[in-house]
């Protein structure tokens, strides 16, 4: 008589896929890096700066602030102080 097999653990093999890098598809990273250069191009282009903004903080300004998208097409930086909190990585 053949031994008897237990279905896996399944804990077990979501701790073991966790531990997995996620997989991604060359296609989505490529999609995404053109949107990025794209969107950048475009704010150099129109004279818009680039620059970085610690996402939270620029969030809160934006949403919090009626006229901060007005502003920032005016050529002003409402999102100075999110400027200066984004730490390069």
């Amino acid at each position: 008589m053949a031994p008897r097999q237990t279905p896996a653990d399944p804990a077990g093999d979501l701790i073991g896929r966790a531990a997995e890098p996620v997989p991604q598809v060359k296609l989505q990273g490529m999609a995404a890096d053109g949107i990025g250069y794209g969107l950048m191009a475009g704010l150099a282009e129109s004279g818009h700066g680039v620059e970085n903004v610690e996402f939270n903080a620029g969030l809160h300004i934006a949403l919090e602030t009626v006229a901060s998208a007005r502003r920032w097409l005016d050529g002003e930086n409402p999102f100075e102080v999110a400027t200066e909190m984004a730490v390069d990585l």
